[in-house]
């Protein structure tokens, strides 16, 4: 005989617990991933995996806020909230056995040489994403990109990110998407 749920509520002293108390004496305050593990010392993907189950239940919202950032908060009436991360995907099906055995390819016919010179690399070479970087003069500027150069230009942001935390000084960037076409690449520093 199939026992009738119970609405989920986190064991006391646990992270949600005490997250969910944290909200309960500060009703209108969000906090992002971020902010809740320099609270409670935890990793980012911590706070994700401990406050999953409250996401789910309803006890807590995880959506964007005004400025587009993704924050928990207690549930608002009439506020559309992110949905929770997907469940686990099921195992795919196993990938097919090889058609050739391995050691079965024919090298005995490639010549191995001696003394090749090795060509120059690309020295200095300039991602072209450099040129939309050079655009960016000052602190607080940022341009509208078209969503397919998200990544790419993600990836640029991040190389010029980590040279400027090695250096101690230099500009900062942020790659965030703004609507479904769009996404905007932002110098915070």
């Amino acid at each position: 005989m199939n026992k009738p749920a119970t609405p989920y509520q986190p064991r006391p002293n646990t992270f949600p617990a005490r997250v969910l108390e944290w909200f309960q004496a500060n009703p209108d305050e969000e906090l992002t991933r971020e902010d809740a593990g320099r609270k409670w010392d935890l990793a980012p993907s911590q706070v994700t995996i401990g406050l999953r189950a409250c996401v789910i239940a309803g006890l807590l919202a995880y959506g964007h806020n005004d400025d587009l950032t993704m924050v928990y908060s207690l549930p608002r009436p009439g506020k559309k909230v992110a949905s929770p991360a997907p469940a686990a995907r099921p195992k795919a099906a196993a990938w097919p056995a090889p058609t050739t055995a391995p050691g079965a390819l024919d090298f005995s016919g490639i010549e191995i040489e001696r003394a090749v010179p090795l060509p120059a690399g690309p020295a200095g070479r300039i991602s072209k994403w450099q040129a939309l970087f050079d655009r960016l003069t000052e602190p607080d500027t940022s341009v509208r990109i078209p969503i397919e150069w998200r990544t790419g230009v993600a990836g640029h942001a991040s190389k010029l990110n980590l040279a400027t935390k090695k250096a101690g000084k230099g500009p900062r960037y942020l790659v965030r998407v703004v609507d479904a076409a769009h996404a905007r690449l932002w110098r915070l520093a």
